[in-house]
């Protein structure tokens, strides 16, 4: 019997910005404030983040918070009810500096 393929793990979002960005854990820790560990908590699921924190991240990243912030099942939900109100706030508040 032949074995299935072994599945190849997904990154996270925030993982391939900071990639892309071409920063080690390391750096993100530096840029953002936020300690290593916790950050690599986070890329792999095994810890969730403050509104604050993935702003921080974000910062750092230069990337839109919407980018890197995995979408809650609620804010999925809220999004396709009301998509103008949604994006006006989630845009009005993690604006990038």
């Amino acid at each position: 019997m032949a074995r299935p393929p072994l599945m190849q793990p997904t990154r996270s979002a925030l993982t391939t910005a900071r990639l892309r960005r071409g920063l080690t854990l390391k750096g993100l820790s530096e840029a953002s404030g936020i300690s290593l560990p916790f950050i690599g908590l986070v890329e792999v699921g095994q810890r969730s983040a403050s509104t604050a924190t993935w702003l921080a991240l974000a910062r750092a990243l230069d990337v839109h918070i919407s980018q890197i912030r995995p979408v809650a099942e609620e804010d999925a939900r809220q999004s396709a009810l009301f998509p103008d109100l949604y994006l006006e706030v989630a845009g009005d508040e993690h604006e990038p500096t």
